[in-house]
């Protein structure tokens, strides 16, 4: 196993602590809220790491980048749920249920193109790899208790919104053949 797939796979390992820790808060415990914010942000520097030191390594694999998707989106998904389902935290449910309906929606358009050329097409876009930093953002927000958290998530929306528009554009000219899968 490459170092980045095991930096990526040292990020789904962290998730439980994060919910953990994020379960455990109350007022009179804020001490959770702050190693959460920790774990969160050393989960999300991972993400930029692992695909860092795979580039400049010369370590990308296929394993890696599905691994990579698949542990971002763990993260990511699991920190919108627990976020939105807990009274300590201001994170709309209707926040979390777009980013969910995005990702469903990106994962079937893979696996349609996998199906029909048996390859898989997982190269994030820059607008998506955009619309992820602003969903860590949202989380970080929120677990801040910032003020003003809602306008981050709503630029959020917007970003994700845009980006399965982009995944989804891409996907069908894809599968209509009017785009190559390298």
């Amino acid at each position: 196993m490459t170092l980045p797939n095991k930096i990526t796979t040292i990020r789904i390992i962290l998730l439980p602590f994060f919910i953990i820790s994020v379960v455990k808060f109350s007022s009179d415990k804020n001490l959770y809220r702050y190693l959460a914010l920790g774990i969160f942000c050393l989960a999300g520097f991972s993400d930029f790491l692992d695909g860092y030191l795979a580039r400049i390594l010369n370590q990308e694999t296929e394993v890696g980048r599905i691994l990579d998707v698949v542990a971002d989106k763990i993260l990511l998904i699991s920190s919108f749920i627990t976020l939105s389902l807990l009274d300590n935290f201001l994170l709309p449910f209707w926040v979390t249920f777009i980013v969910i309906i995005r990702d469903i929606a990106v994962i079937a358009g893979v696996i349609f193109i996998y199906l029909k050329y048996n390859k898989l097409h997982i190269f994030p876009s820059i607008l998506g790899k955009i619309s992820i930093t602003w969903e860590m953002l949202t989380i970080i927000s929120v677990l801040l208790l910032f003020k003003y958290s809602y306008i981050i998530w709503d630029i959020t929306i917007l970003l994700v919104v845009a980006s399965g528009l982009n995944y989804l554009r891409d996907s069908v000219r894809t599968f209509r053949g009017k785009r190559q899968i390298i």
